[in-house]
Formats: C-alpha cells, structure tokens, sequence
C-alpha cells in the first residue's frame, strides 16, 4: 500500500513538474522585464532638440533648491520618475542652464515659472538672480509667471523684465523673521535637567532646551543680521522694479489699506503698486510666450526647452586631459564618520578631497560650503585634510552658500581664500556641549530607581538616568573652552588677526555675508563663479586653460538597496512604534529636537553647530 501512495504522489509531481518549471520562467520574465522597464524609465533620456532660433527655456524650479541632491541616486530617480514632481533642484544644474541659454543664440527668452518652487537660501537665490540679470543683459528677455508669490521666489521674479501672476493668485511679501520653540520650562515640567555648557555668550544653540525665550544677546544677533538680509532683499527688488526701497517698505506698512482698495485681491494690490505688469490665466501666459517665441507643433505651445532637457545638449567641450579646478559640495549638518549626500560625513569629505589631492590633473579646490555646522571634531578633520592639500602646492578656495557658520566655519581656516554672497549667514565661531538627564520622570512616573557602584567617582558619571555631577559639569565646560580656543587659534592664524580680535567677533555671533567681509572673517563679496577664477589664478592658470568639474560622492547600487532594505525592516517599524508611544507625553516637536541630538556623534560631545529657524 505505501509503495503504491509513493507512486501515486511521484506521478502527480512528475504530471505537474512541467507547469511548475513553467511558473518559475513566467516569475522571472515578468521579474526581470520589470526591473528593466524600471532602469530604463529611471536612466534613458528621450532624444531632445531646438526648435527654430527662437526658443525658451522653461525654468521651472520645483520643492527645494539645493546645493547636492539628498539620499542616494536611487532616492533621487524616484523623485524625478513619470513626472512626479521633484522636492528637490540643485542649484548647480540651474545656474549651468541659465549660464548655456545665455550663450546659445536659439533661446532668445526664458519662462520663469515658479509655482512649484517651495525654498531655497538666500544665497543660492542670489546665484540665480545673478545668473538670470546677466541673461537679460545679453538683450534677452525674462517672462516670470506664478500662482503665488512669497518673498523667495518674486526675489528671482523681480530679475525678469515682465512678471506675471493669476488673476486669483497671492502675492504676500512678508519680511524675515527668526522665531523659536523654546523647551525650557517643558522639560522643567516633566523633571528633565538639560545642562547646557558653552564656550561664547552669543552661542545660542541650546538656549531653546533651557530657557521659555529668546536671550538678549541672540536677540541682538539675530536682529543685526536678518535686517541686514532684508536691507539688502528690498534693495536688490526695487531696483529689479525700478522703484524706491521707501515704496517697497509703503507696500508692506500700509498693506492693509491697499488690500482693502483692492477689494482683498493681493495680486491686484500688488499690480497697482507695480510688483506685477499683469494677470493672466494660463492660456493668456502662453499665448504672450507665443508672441515672443512662436508656436510649436510639437508642444502645442510657444517653443520651448525644459532646463534639465538643455543641460543634456550641452556636452563636454573641454579635451580630457585639460587642468580642471575641482569643485566639491559640502552641503548638510557635519557628522563623523560616513554619511550620504544631504549631510557631510568627515571621512566621506576627506576622501573626496583625496581624489583632487592624489590626481595632478586637479590644480585648485573649490569647496562649496552650505552647512549650520555640526561635530567639532569632524569639522578638524576635513579642516586637517585642506591643509594637507595646501602643504601639497594646490590652492584651496572658499565659496559660502546660504549658511556656512560654526563647524562650516572652522572648516574654512584652512583656505587660501574665502568668498560669501551678502546674504550667506556665517560666523558663529562658538562651541557647545549638551547633556540632557531624566533620573526624575522615570522615578516618579515610572517608579524606576538607579542604584550601584563604581570603582571611582567617575565611573558611571555620564549616564542619562543620573544627575550630573557638578565636577563633571566642570570637566565638560574646560573641554569646551579648550575647543573653543582650538576654533580661534585657527581662525586667528588663517585671518591674521590677533587673538583678541577675533574673540570680540566671534563669541557664537552670527553675522551676515557683507558684515563678515567687514570684519574681515571673508575676504571677498561674490558666488561660485568667482572663486573659481579666483583659484584658477592662485594656481597660475589662465581663462581658456582649464576646465570646471564638480566632483561627487558615488554610493554603490548594493549599497543603496541595502539601505532600502534596512530602512523599511521590522527594526525601523518597531523604532516608529516607540517613539509614537512617547509623543503623548513630549510632543512631536520635543521628540524630534531630542532626537536630532541623539544624532549627533562627536565622540567628545562638543559641537560647533547653529541652527536658526529663518524664514
């Protein structure tokens, strides 16, 4: 009988062996089909051209201009895939765009549409401004459209020559402002010690963990630098408007009263007080696009080309083995160790400075620097690095984007040269350190008691379930001192400045672009293009003798699925679950401000790190 049920079953298997074999090749067709459909809608290009000798560039810059892309390339593929639209745009690709339509003699107009764009710094806004007025001072012409209208993107509207808006859009021109949620008196509550030790009285970075306000000295700071920004924003758009700054502030004074004429339509009070040339629909817009470019067949449209399409014309003219001045991005918070673009990582900087470092085709660096700062220690790091390719013969060159402050300051003192737009916020030369403790919440709701011993007074003095020893607090606050004096050794020594001096502009005080050039923390007023040239000529090379090349971090695909991988496992579903169990008690603004500083990971707990919540 069991002979028989095993014959019975062998026969079964063998009748049905085929149509499994059959399943298993079907699985793997429609398995490696897709993931090729996928690479090629993620990687291949449709073929893209001019039409006529009147065309536009359309520069419609979406979600947030950055510096360097964030995540893998992977994460950004899938942010750009089937016209999603993109939360982020790099700064670079705009300005090259801008930079080929200005010089190609088809694109004799560009289409600024700003309905998508959501922010961007100050500086990389003054990048693009510049890059647009000397487009039009080619004798092209700039048509700026958007639904809605804020202060960062008419900033660029306002280097068009007509701007435009919808009949029902907004247009809400507000001013700067730097407004904070300060913890102290929470964590009071809840019974958690936050002992904040800092080297600088304007170093006010953990202020918002202690105090219920702003103190009087980053008040001081913070309205030094942000009137002088909006000076210099309400300069820049007047004379893009061709009106008195005295009638931009009337605009802004009187706004309630002008809304009111205006029947409560911001964009008609902004067209009475010549802010706009008109409203339009979206047919009206390209119908003035048709006059000014003509119509194409293959858009339905006025003739047109997308900036991220140009750049894909553009090509490399430069011979390979041509001098180049590298280019690297420093862009994000500055961790220790490895990290993936959108932060910097010590050692993932270093080693790219070690490509320009170790390849003699590289005759100058120019590191973009667009950080608040971050690990004292990393920042020594990637400063010590610099020197070593100064020591080698090769200059090495600053150019400040939005923010290069604290650590992203202590980075540049080792350069030769250091370049800040007037709007780049910098300084804060300060230092901190940050120990949050909790043995009291955890006693009284929890019933939890820490008890034990140690072989000295030292030992098990660190932990978060403790208070801290007053000797300990000592201990931590003559570490940061002594990095503190670290930071002004060497701003002292690459500045020239006496020690004293650079004490009395330092003290974790914020300063604008144009302030920094005035007290001498910045040697010249301008953006990318200029320091490139400038360490093109610090290292003996002419215009026409060499070539630009940016050069980036390349994560492994195995490394970035794996990442994917390990972002949506159990562990990070767990991890989430936790951490809704606490916001009941903390608040999902707490939770994450803690978080931020469970991230950092200087290994001696001092950070060179600001954080301003400008807008």
């Amino acid at each position: 009988m069991e002979n028989r049920k095993k014959n019975f079953f062998y026969y079964i298997r063998k009748i049905f062996q085929p149509f499994n074999t059959l399943r298993i090749i079907i699985i793997n067709i429609l398995f490696w089909g897709l993931l090729l459909l996928l690479l090629v809608s993620f990687f291949s290009a449709e073929s893209v051209s001019l039409q006529g000798d009147h065309s536009a560039m359309v520069l419609d810059i979406e979600g947030t201009v950055v510096e360097e892309l964030s995540g893998t390339t992977l994460d950004q593929a899938f942010r750009t895939v089937n016209g999603y639209v993109k939360s982020e745009t790099l700064l670079w690709d705009i300005l090259e765009s801008i930079e080929y339509a200005r010089t190609d003699s088809r694109i004799n107009a560009i289409y600024l549409d700003l309905r998508y764009m959501e922010s961007a710094g100050m500086a990389a806004l003054t990048e693009i401004r510049n890059a647009l007025v000397r487009f039009r001072e080619e004798g092209k012409t700039i048509i700026a459209y958007s639904d809605y209208y804020d202060q960062l993107n008419y900033y660029l509207a306002s280097a068009a020559d007509e701007i435009y808006a919808d009949p029902l859009g907004d247009f809400f021109i507000r001013g700067f402002s730097v407004y904070n949620w300060y913890y102290g008196e929470g964590l009071e509550r809840l019974g958690i010690d936050v002992n904040y030790f800092h080297a600088g009285k304007y170093k006010s970075y953990g202020e918002v963990y202690t105090r219920s306000s702003m103190s009087d000295e980053a008040r001081e700071a913070n309205r030094k630098w942000s009137t002088d920004l909006w000076n210099h924003y309400v300069e820049t758009v007047s004379a893009g408007r061709s009106m008195k700054p005295e009638k931009f502030n009337l605009f802004i004074n009187d706004y309630v009263r002008l809304l009111n004429e205006a029947g409560g339509n911001s964009v008609r009070a902004a067209l009475r007080a010549s802010f706009l040339d008109g409203l339009m629909e979206r047919s009206e817009i390209q119908d003035r696009m048709i006059d000014l470019c003509g119509y194409s067949l293959a858009y339905s449209s006025f003739n047109q080309i997308y900036f991220d399409e140009l750049l894909t014309l553009k090509g490399d003219v430069f011979p390979a083995d041509r001098d180049k001045v590298a280019v690297i991005s420093a862009s994000g918070t500055i961790y220790n160790g490895y990290e993936q673009p959108g932060n910097i990582g010590s050692e993932t900087l270093t080693e790219l400075i070690e490509t320009v470092q170790f390849d003699n085709a590289y005759k100058a660096l120019v590191l973009r620097i667009d950080s608040g700062g971050g690990s004292a220690f990393a920042s020594e790091i990637v400063r010590r690095k610099l020197q070593q390719l100064r020591d080698a013969g090769i200059p090495v060159v600053i150019s400040m984007g939005s923010v290069a402050a604290s650590g992203g300051y202590w980075i540049t003192t080792a350069s030769d040269q250091i370049w800040a737009q007037p709007t780049t916020i910098t300084g804060s030369i300060g230092v901190f350190s940050l120990m949050t403790t909790y043995q009291d919440p955890l006693q009284e709701y929890l019933g939890v008691n820490v008890d034990g011993l140690g072989t000295t007074w030292l030992a098990g003095s660190m932990r978060s379930d403790r208070k801290l020893d007053p000797r300990v607090g000592e201990i931590i606050q003559q570490s940061v001192d002594f990095i503190y004096r670290q930071f002004l050794g060497y701003v002292s020594l690459n500045r020239n400045m006496a020690i004293d001096d650079v004490d009395a502009v330092a003290q974790g005080r914020v300063w604008s672009g144009l302030q920094a050039r005035e007290l001498g923390l910045v040697d010249e007023l301008g953006g990318l293009d200029q320091a490139v040239q400038s360490a093109a000529a610090l290292a003996g090379l002419k215009d026409d003798e060499y070539s630009t090349e940016f050069i980036r971090q390349e994560i492994p695909l195995a490394n970035q699925l794996l990442t994917a991988i390990l972002e949506n496992s159990a562990l990070s579903k767990l991890t989430g679950k936790l951490i809704s169990l606490w916001n009941p008690l903390f608040g999902n603004q707490v939770l994450k401000k803690l978080g931020d500083l469970e991230g950092l990971n200087d290994p001696s707990g001092v950070y060179a790190l600001t954080e301003l919540n400008f807008k």
